[in-house]
């Protein structure tokens, strides 16, 4: 699940690779945000004033619930307060980087409703209570999830949802990697 939710979803046609990838840009601005917090002091104390006092989290390679998580928190801190939002594009363009829009939040949500499953099915087989009698009624709830998320009309991230669902094939389950 892992692998599926990192190094497969990097390689989903039209989302993350090829000429017409939506969540490439998006991705791209909030890697820089992160790498500005992370490796500059002034700048972290600048990203941090603008959020109120809240540092914005990072991700860390050892959990891909992290990037989820760190995605999340840049919606509820940045993206979805017009003021912050402004004030980080701000250090952004200062810095020479390119500036968050509306399109990258509308991008930036759709993944968080298209991953949510996702993190939330890893929670649950990370977790203290995760049984192998557990396994296969999680990952049949996390289809039913995706398929429900299919259902929503996406803008941009209906590629993600498809190709998450094409792992789960009926001869070999999530297992098509």
């Amino acid at each position: 699940m892992n692998l599926l939710s990192t190094v497969d979803v990097a390689k989903v046609p039209n989302w993350n690779t090829g000429s017409r990838a939506v969540f490439r840009m998006p991705g791209s601005k909030a890697q820089a945000l992160w790498n500005l917090q992370n490796r500059s002091s002034v700048l972290a104390g600048k990203i941090k004033e603008a959020t109120g006092g809240r540092r914005i989290k990072t991700p860390v390679a050892t959990r891909w619930n992290s990037y989820y998580e760190s995605m999340k928190c840049l919606v509820e801190l940045v993206l979805d307060k017009h003021q912050v939002k402004i004030a980080i594009n701000m250090i952004l363009s200062g810095q020479g980087l390119g500036n968050f829009n509306s399109k990258d939040t509308e991008v930036i949500k759709e993944y968080l409703q298209v991953m949510a499953p996702v993190a939330n099915c890893l929670d649950k087989m990370q977790s203290d209570m995760a049984y192998m009698g557990n396994l296969l009624p999680d990952l049949m709830l996390l289809r039913q999830h995706l398929e429900t998320v299919k259902n929503l009309n996406l803008k941009y991230a209906g590629n993600l949802v498809e190709y998450l669902l094409k792992q789960d094939d009926h001869h070999h389950g999530f297992n098509n990697r």
